[in-house]
């Protein structure tokens, strides 16, 4: 076992090694096969290239490295075509504190059998009046940032579950094509990243 994975306990260990083909003898040498892909995207900006921050796309896509680079550099890109979603990022960002207070998104304590953290939403609860879909959007994006700290949900993951029921068509009508295509996008790599 190397640091990288210190905090996973047994169970999760033999999972990330059966599941996801993670072998402690490799790990350095996988992390820096997808670091050296880095230079074929000129394009974007990598902000964090260190071994934590990479392991997170190798356990998303199994230990590929080519799908864990792909994962990484669609990470960055979303950030850099985004960067409104992104500025101050914080719990204490107006709009996002409302969100997360109405529980946008509910993050129950309990894991599934499969060991995941559970993510809830009850769409009719949106108070358009107090925050946008946006606010909505950056609690979530926020809250998985934050989770996936966690080497155990890197390799167990992460499932979202929204409840439609009682969404109202004047709050549906606030949903704009342009709006859902942001949060599908975000939620794709952010999810795919998150395991």
């Amino acid at each position: 076992m190397t640091h990288l994975q210190a905090g996973l306990s047994p169970e999760t260990l033999e999972k990330a090694k059966v599941e996801l083909k993670e072998n402690p003898e490799t790990l350095h040498q996988d992390i820096q096969e997808v670091r050296d892909m880095i230079i074929t995207r000129p394009d974007i900006g990598f902000l964090r290239t260190d071994d934590a921050f990479i392991l997170r796309f190798l356990r998303a896509r199994k230990f590929n490295h080519f799908e864990a680079f792909r994962l990484l550099a669609q990470y960055f890109e979303y950030r850099q075509q985004n960067l409104d979603m992104f500025k101050n990022l914080k719990a204490t960002d107006p709009g996002i504190k409302q969100a997360l207070k109405d529980g946008f998104p509910g993050v129950l304590s309990n894991l599934d059998r499969y060991g995941r953290k559970i993510l809830v939403l009850f769409a009719a609860n949106w108070d358009q009046s107090r925050y946008t879909f946006v606010d909505i959007l950056r609690a979530i994006l926020l809250s998985l940032e934050s989770m996936i700290e966690d080497p155990e949900l890197q390799v167990n993951g992460f499932i979202l579950i929204i409840d439609w029921s009682n969404f109202t068509f004047k709050q549906a009508s606030k949903l704009t094509p342009s709006m859902l295509r942001l949060a599908i996008e975000g939620l794709q790599v952010r999810g795919s990243a998150d395991g």
